[in-house]
């Protein structure tokens, strides 16, 4: 294979031999000068002087003379002049910053492609006024006149600000283009070169292609083309659409002699082309891993032949994680954005934590006091500092405590003398931001402190490239102060934030490495000119390649063709002569798209794919296409392995232990439910991780709401409850409420927002269970019966004896009463008890349907009771009161339709206990995950298992 760039080098050496090193080589970009320099010193093969060699962009602002100024100065410089402009009815900086971005976009490309302004500018304001005409409308309201004078603004932002920047010999990229093709003839004369070669283009803007037309009519350029036959020759295909044009223009039709170099490579070539479809992004860079791991024989020389082409950026690191250990060199042609590492993450934590729509007064919202905490580098400066202990004591106690808004203050009252101690090093983070100089102080403190955890660490790549990001951020902080001070509107900290997130998300940090060595990783744009043999092009997905059709721009899309600026079509066209281009000279090529559709829509090939498939193969029987899709469907494409846990001796000791401290009806249900979550619970002694609740979960109320009834009904223990003590409970409910809750929230807390709704719906359920009491007890003074309070909140227990085990069972009833000649063991549910799980023909299921997990509860409270109990004669009930169905009041198990539990029925629920027991400690009976996934649904333990 005979590369573009090495045709390029052997035609310049054999027709410029004598002036090669009077030639000014101009490229699309940087990379393929590079490459090409290799391909000349190839052929020369001895010292000589090189033709200069610069990329397009670089040529243009090299001829201006001008400082191209740094897009957030250039921000800054339109908004002096937006304020003067508007006077008093300016906006804000973080609002003018919204809009302004996509303005600046907009007149950097009007001057790329050397727009009529003014033109542009009326007509622009003219289509926005007929979309706000109003058929019969006297006049304009003031929205609209805004909206009018908004439009009309734009011509005077653009002469203003060309006007200031070119005083102070400052551009935008567009601007400076605009100025060298307006005044090509006279830049070009300061440079001192036989001829302009102008290699492998595409497409040019309007301010190139004046150039290039002018050097080119005065003998003084040269183009030569990185082109194929099959999309130059067919008007329907894309991918020829500019070269088509060029060749009018450029009188090739007329001399098709001088067209340089077009080729028959992808109709005559042979090439094997794979379609791999593979779920999710990161699949693919695990495919691609995997393509160039069985590639074990290729040498160093294959793998300089061979390019990872990215159509989305941000696999990079995916890809870089999964590449075989047979890649030794690699080189990356794009950057990696700033804003994608773990610097910035911190940095967003910190603006998050002084946000004034999360703060109240001058305490900080404490999900972003934690979310800070918990950074790996907050952790790691503790760890340097030999304060672990302390910094997880310190996330520990806000979570304990319950705070929601937190400031220092209540941070430090609540630590001991060694938590103070470090949480002072950590202040300056929590100092209020009142100015830019709070704001700026604070971010060289975070810099600091993370520069002594790198710093620290031992030297190895990983640290190196800490250090590239936080000198980057350095970098950062520094031009923010130096903005501020050439500019005093920058002193607002929300403004600084602005300036701050804008510049960090407009930086990329190059990789280093050896360019000309190893396996290249690339982005679309950098493979121009360049060809390889073996091309591995991820993300082939439409909406990537190409891209959307979208256009961030006020410019709409009528008035952006009349004035000659790019549209979607053209930048379509572009990325699809990127492609075809690629594949051009290849022989060997694997093309991945993700067939998982996200929210977007995305799982869709590219159309280019399409092309190939059914356009490609028609003119060429070179080409062997083979499409494979890997299997999506849960049961073949499925990473989740059986989690089973097999009772080792170890297990059973401390099964026996838990049977010397008691099992709950809880933790029995819940081995009901999936044993391995028993076994996470019981024997491995997992947890959920303690959270701040800033709103009062249902488990909270539930407690709250027992707490309550027990505050209420404990004087009345022994005593028969009649309608005085009812009413006199009810005047008590607001306050027990009140302190109940108080308990976990702040009183400020409990006063606004959910927990206010939240707290009077705690004192409705009360009252309306206290209503339901009072007209129960009267229905049962009628018939002569009364109500005595036995028992509150009231531990109960039993033991079993299993074969040569003791085990003991245990329980809290919430309240255990008794009624003329019933005990009823009463357990209050705050949400709902259907009837069908307290309701059973028989006992056979209860031991393993989880269906009847409150009837299992109640039977358990009732087997205890009667153990503790043993000469009572009186008849049981064990039921529920379902605060959500107080109507239905007391809900008893019943079984066989008997809702006294007679004792032959305790007598047979203890055998089905001990038959539960004999499977937990049955060692030939692992624990294992539940078949039914809808119990996986809330479990603590489903990322464990993958579920």
């Amino acid at each position: 294979m005979e590369s573009f760039l090495q045709k390029l080098a052997q035609h310049l050496h054999e027709q410029y031999a004598e002036k090669l090193n009077e030639l000014y080589i101009v490229f699309p970009n940087k990379r393929a000068g590079l490459f090409f320099k290799n391909e000349l010193a190839k052929i020369l093969q001895k010292t000589a002087w090189l033709p200069e060699i610069s990329s397009s962009e670089d040529l243009i602002l090299e001829l201006s003379s001008l400082q191209i100024i740094d897009t957030t100065e250039l921000l800054s410089e339109l908004y002096l002049i937006h304020k003067t402009l508007k006077k008093k009815n300016f906006e804000s900086f973080e609002n003018y910053s919204k809009w302004a971005g996509i303005l600046l976009q907009d007149f950097s490309e009007i001057d790329t492609y050397l727009a009529d302004t003014q033109k542009l500018f009326q007509n622009l304001s003219d289509v926005k006024e007929i979309e706000n005409w109003s058929f019969g409308a006297d006049s304009l309201t003031e929205m609209q006149k805004k909206y009018s004078f908004f439009w009309e603004d734009f011509g005077k932002y653009y002469e203003a600000l060309k006007l200031n920047l070119l005083q102070q010999n400052k551009a935008y990229k567009g601007l400076a283009y605009r100025v060298v093709a307006e005044n090509i003839t006279q830049k070009i004369t300061s440079k001192n070169a036989h001829k302009f070669i102008f290699a492998g283009f595409n497409a040019f803007n309007a301010a190139e292609e004046k150039i290039i037309e002018t050097l080119v009519k005065s003998n003084k350029g040269e183009l030569f083309w990185d082109v194929d036959t099959y999309y130059t020759d067919d008007p329907m295909q894309e991918a020829g659409k500019f070269i088509r044009e060029y060749k009018k223009k450029f009188g090739y039709e007329t001399h098709p002699e001088k067209f340089l170099f077009s080729e028959n490579q992808l109709s005559e070539t042979a090439k094997k082309i794979t379609l791999l479809g593979v779920p999710k992004n990161v699949a693919q860079a695990k495919i691609a891993g995997g393509i160039l791991s069985e590639k074990k024989t290729f040498s160093e020389q294959d793998f300089e032949k061979t390019v990872l082409v990215l159509a989305d950026e941000n696999l990079i690191f995916p890809v870089l994680n999964s590449l075989p250990e047979n890649v030794c060199d690699v080189n990356i042609t794009m950057g990696y954005p700033l804003k994608n590492t773990s610097f910035n993450t911190l940095f967003e934590l910190i603006f998050k934590l002084h946000d004034i729509t999360f703060k109240r007064a001058e305490k900080f919202y404490f999900k972003d006091v934690l979310n800070l905490l918990s950074h790996p580098y907050l952790k790691s400066f503790s760890a340097r500092k030999k304060n672990i202990e302390a910094h997880y004591s310190i996330i520990d106690l806000i979570k304990k405590e319950n705070f929601v808004f937190i400031s220092v203050e209540k941070i430090s009252a609540v630590l001991n003398d060694d938590q103070k101690k470090y949480f002072q090093s950590l202040q300056p983070l929590f100092k209020e931001w009142k100015n830019g100089s709070d704001v700026l102080n604070c971010l060289n403190y975070l810099v600091e402190l993370t520069s002594e955890i790198v710093d620290d660490k031992e030297n190895n790549e990983r640290v190196n490239l800490e250090s590239e990001f936080l000198s980057a951020f350095k970098k950062i902080i520094f031009q923010t102060q130096n903005l501020r001070e050439k500019y005093s509107f920058l002193n607002e900290p929300k403004t600084l934030q602005t300036i701050f997130r804008q510049t960090v998300n407009s930086t990329q940090l190059p990789f280093y490495g050896e360019p000309l060595k190893g396996l290249q990783i690339m982005g679309m744009l950098e493979t121009r000119n360049l060809d390889f043999e073996t091309i591995i092009l991820l993300s082939a997905n439409e909406n990537i390649l190409p891209s959307k059709k979208s256009s961030n721009s006020f410019i709409p899309f009528d008035l952006r063709k009349r004035f000659g600026l790019p549209t979607y079509a053209d930048r379509d066209a572009v990325y699809a002569y990127l492609f075809y281009r690629l594949l051009q000279r290849a022989k060997t090529v694997y093309l991945l798209y993700n067939t998982e559709a996200d929210t977007f829509g995305n799982g869709e090939k590219s159309r280019f794919i399409t092309q190939l498939m059914y356009e490609l193969v028609k003119k060429s029987k070179a080409i062997e296409i083979e499409e494979r899709k890997l299997d999506t469907s849960k049961n073949n494409f499925s990473t989740e392995e059986k989690i089973v846990v097999e009772k080792t001796v170890d297990i059973l000791e401390r099964l026996d232990k838990k049977a010397e401290s008691g099992f709950s009806p809880s933790l029995l249900n819940t081995y009901k439910r999936c044993s391995l979550q028993f076994y996470f619970q019981l024997i491995a002694g997992l947890k959920k991780e303690e959270e701040v609740s800033e709103t009062i979960e249902a488990d909270t109320l539930g407690t709250a709401i027992h707490k309550v009834l027990q505050v209420l009904y404990t004087p009345h223990i022994g005593n028969k409850i009649s309608e005085s003590e009812i009413k006199n409970m009810k005047l008590q409910v607001e306050s027990v409420v009140f302190k109940a809750l108080s308990e976990y929230y702040h009183p400020t807390d409990l006063a606004q927002g959910k927990n206010f709704i939240t707290l009077k719906m705690a004192e409705k359920y009360i009252r309306d269970f206290l209503n339901k009491e009072l007209e129960n007890i009267k229905k049962q003074e009628n018939e002569n019966q009364f109500l005595f309070i036995q028992a509150l909140e009231k531990s109960i227990e039993a033991t079993l004896f299993l074969e040569n085990k003791k085990i003991k069972i245990k329980g809290i009833a919430d309240r255990i009463d008794s009624v003329g000649g019933c005990t009823r063991i009463i357990d209050y549910k705050t949400g709902k008890a259907e009837d069908k799980e307290l309701r059973m023909d028989n006992l056979t299921e209860i031991g393993n349907n989880i269906t009847f997990a409150k009837s299992f509860q109640l039977l358990m409270y009732a087997l205890m009771y009667q153990h503790s109990n043993p000469e009572e004669n009186k008849k049981i009930q064990s039921a529920v009161i379902s605060f959500r169905q107080l109507s239905a009041w007391l809900k008893p198990v019943s079984v066989a339709q008997n809702k006294f539990i007679e004792k032959n029925t305790l007598d047979e629920f203890e055998m089905v206990l001990k038959n539960l027991f004999l499977e937990i400690y049955n060692p030939e009976i692992p624990f294992k995950q539940t078949e039914d996934l809808e119990i996986c649904q809330y479990c603590d333990f489903k990322t464990i298992c993958h579920r």
